[in-house]
């Protein structure tokens, strides 16, 4: 992007002072909208009509719904958080979008369903858009990265933990099918290989025409049986939504298994490796291993690469699982990371740009920067830095693009905001270490796929799930002294 932009024009304000420009917006775009109805076949004669309009049940409905509109303003306001609001720190919600409202709100009247291009021709490009976009922050091939928008977190676990459950069943599925592919693997054998190996064995069975054979052996067709499937293991600091998840997909939440977590709330990776062993010495298969990159009570990145480097040492003894990121919270702090080209940048060269940053799209440099290092990562000053000419000021401290601090963080984003509070001690943060993508090479039916090299981890940023790219490992180097 070539030319800067003003944070506080991007929001309503906390005192309204964007409300000029939100209600010229607002008016301007019903108003588009209602003269699109009335031109859409303009010989058409109106259904309503003015008299219609003027019949006593007609008025009376309008009112009943003018006075139930009115009623849910007050409550709004009567029982509502002030998100907007400096003042507020309790929660990691922040102020919206002007442009997300208004554009949400222009959308409704339109009403489109995306679950089919036909009924939704316009809103399905812009989610596609929007998808690449995603992609391409979290480091991958635009063009070949695959997934969806959902309606959050919560979905997007659902549908990472599903994935992870049809695709632990397809060897056995396969060998039902086509047992020439998996000769002389054993129960265990096939419960335990890498995610790469599993989708490489599908498309195999594609190729050979019996796909749908692989679908109804499958667990999508022959449903869970007993837990065969394994264990699914995640941290203390776990969001809510994986025991729903267990229970919805069949899994079973006996099946949980909660790993415990270190001082600073991440997964302690050393008993995440007693766990595993434990597990493999009984012969029980893992379905999944779950990190979070944002805890949403504290804010804790798990240490993605040291549960990587776990699950490649056990794949070396036979044991495999799927590595499920849930980073709905903190995924995406990545684009802090990002040139205007997309280019991953490095932490000196982050900080150097941090401190020359253009204040208020005036050629202004910063006296000081307000981004700092830390013992365990990079911080943010709750007051603003002074300007040259001008005084600090408080006030600017909510509408920092992304702004880090141990109570609440804030993050503009119309999409898939996502936030990231630094944890209040441990190990330092490695922004360059996150194993981050967006969408997986196959499709959640599981059949299909590109680019095995680079399958097998996953990561869900409110949307959907992906592998990792391959390069992900070299930039590991980098980490906060």
């Amino acid at each position: 992007m070539d030319e800067p932009i003003h944070v506080n024009a991007l929001f309503l304000g906390p005192k309204a002072e964007n409300y000029r420009f939100f209600r010229e917006m607002l008016v301007y775009l019903m108003d588009d909208h209602a003269d699109w109805r009335r031109f859409f076949h303009p010989d058409d004669p109106p259904i309503v009509t003015g008299e219609t309009q003027n019949q006593p049940d007609f008025l009376t409905t309008l009112q009943k719904t003018r006075e139930a509109l009115i009623e849910l303003a007050g409550n709004l306001q009567l029982s509502s958080m002030p998100w907007f609001s400096p003042r507020y720190l309790g929660h990691m919600n922040t102020d919206t979008l002007m442009a997300a409202n208004l554009g949400y709100m222009l959308t409704l009247l339109y009403n489109p369903n995306n679950c089919a291009y036909e009924g939704s021709p316009a809103t399905t490009a812009l989610e596609i858009e929007v998808g690449r976009q995603l992609a391409g922050m979290m480091g991958y091939e635009t063009e070949k990265a695959w997934g969806h928008v959902t309606s959050g977190g919560t979905v997007a676990n659902y549908e990472g933990l599903w994935m992870a459950r049809n695709l632990k069943s397809i060897p056995q599925a396969v060998r039902d099918c086509l047992p020439e592919l998996t000769a002389g693997m054993d129960d265990w054998r096939l419960l335990n290989l890498p995610t790469g190996k599993i989708l490489d064995l599908a498309d195999r069975v594609k190729a050979a025409g019996c796909f749908e054979d692989l679908r109804r052996f499958s667990v999508r067709g022959a449903g869970m049986s007993g837990g065969r499937l394994g264990r699914v293991l995640v941290p203390q600091s776990k969001h809510y939504s994986w025991t729903k998840a267990m229970d919805v997909l069949g899994i079973g939440q006996e099946n949980l298994v909660s790993v415990p977590v270190k001082g600073d709330y991440r997964m302690d990776t050393a008993a995440l490796k007693e766990i595993i062993e434990g597990l493999a010495a009984r012969k029980i298969p893992i379905l999944a291993v779950v990190g979070v990159v944002g805890t949403t009570e504290e804010g804790a990145i798990d240490e993605i690469h040291e549960i990587v480097r776990l699950r490649d040492r056990f794949e070396d003894r036979g044991v495999s699982f799927y590595l499920h990121i849930d980073a709905a919270y903190g995924g995406y702090a990545r684009s802090l990371f990002l040139d205007d080209g997309g280019r991953f940048l490095g932490y000196n060269e982050v900080h150097r740009q941090r401190t020359s940053t253009k204040p208020s799209g005036r050629c202004r440099r910063r006296t000081r920067s307000p981004w700092t290092r830390t013992r365990w990562g990079m911080s943010h000053t709750r007051r603003a830095p002074s300007w040259p000419g001008t005084a600090a000021s408080s006030t600017s401290f909510p509408t920092s693009p992304l702004t880090f601090s141990r109570k609440a963080t804030t993050t503009p984003c119309s999409w898939a905001a996502t936030s990231w509070k630094a944890p209040r001690r441990g190990p330092p943060w490695r922004p360059s270490g996150w194993p981050t993508g967006w969408c997986p090479s196959t499709s959640p039916d599981t059949g299909g796929s590109s680019g095995a090299a680079s399958r097998g981890l996953t990561v869900f940023t409110g949307l959907s799930s992906s592998t990792v790219p391959s390069t992900w490992a070299a930039a590991r180097s980098t980490s906060f002294p």
